[in-house]
Parts: C-alpha cells; sequence; structure tokens
C-alpha cells in the first residue's frame, strides 16, 4: 500500500542483480541458438513458424507491445498504476522471466521518479494483465502517456 498510496521509495536488494543476470544469460543463450522458442526467436499467434533473425528480434518485441496495448473504458487511477507496476516488479524480481536486470531498475525508477503511464481499465485480450501491462509500459518503446 505505501508504493501505491503513499509513494514510498522502491529499492531492489544486492541479491537480486546475479539472479536477474543467470536467468537473462539463459534467455539470451536460446535467442542467439538454432532452436525456434516461442515469441523469442519466433513469431506469436499463427506466426509462430515465422523465424526472426537477430537483427529482427528487438524490432519484433517493439511491435509485440505496441500490438497488446490496446484498451476501453476509463483509465486506471495513479495508485492502480503503481500497485500494477511494483507487483510486476516484486514477479521480476524473482529472477524466472530472463528480463534483464535493466528492466527491474527502469521500473523501479518509473516508480520513484513518479512516471505514471496511462493504461485503460478494461484490455481487448480476455482477462489477462497483457493488455494494460503493454499500455503501461508503451512510454519505454516512445509511445503512450504518462
Amino acid at each position: 500500500m505505501a508504493v501505491a498510496r503513499a509513494g514510498a521509495a522502491v529499492r531492489i536488494a544486492p541479491a537480486v542483480a546475479p539472479r536477474l543476470e543467470r536467468a537473462r544469460r539463459i534467455v539470451e543463450h536460446f535467442a542467439s541458438g538454432d532452436r525456434a522458442v516461442y515469441g523469442l526467436n519466433t513469431g506469436l499467434g499463427a506466426a509462430v513458424d515465422t523465424a526472426l533473425t537477430q537483427d529482427e528480434i528487438a524490432a519484433f518485441q517493439r511491435q509485440a507491445v505496441m500490438a497488446r496495448a490496446v484498451g476501453v473504458g476509463s483509465f486506471l487511477a495513479t495508485d492502480e498504476v503503481r500497485a500494477t507496476l511494483f507487483v510486476r516488479l516484486v514477479g521480476i524480481t524473482r529472477g524466472a522471466s530472463g528480463l534483464s536486470p535493466a528492466f527491474a531498475t527502469v521500473i523501479r525508477d518509473m516508480l520513484d521518479k513518479g512516471l505514471h503511464p496511462r493504461a485503460r481499465r478494461i484490455g481487448t485480450l480476455g482477462e489477462a494483465d497483457l493488455s494494460p501491462l503493454a499500455q503501461l509500459f508503451l512510454p519505454l518503446v516512445g509511445q503512450g502517456e504518462a
């Protein structure tokens, strides 16, 4: 509650970095290999059989965020945005996602600097959090509003 409603500062424990780096090395290993890994070096959904070259992966990831950042209805309140970012950060720090350690730092900085992206309350991709999370991270790819 303190982070979401009172704007409490967020810190990442020093023990988290090695865990994130270890998981990230696994992702990078698979991304650079010849083995197809869904959504990492292949397309998504119907494009699952589409192999991505190393040069295409970054653009694909940006496009994947933008394509899922669709919602309707009212915007989340600031405390809801902060709570969502904080919960996502906690999940990332467990080290199972393979996201870069820098991404965890960016989310922490978003919270600490009061960067609150706008996200619609109702996603268009079912009940999962994919749509609102994509909307919350649009500013990181030069899109969206904060």
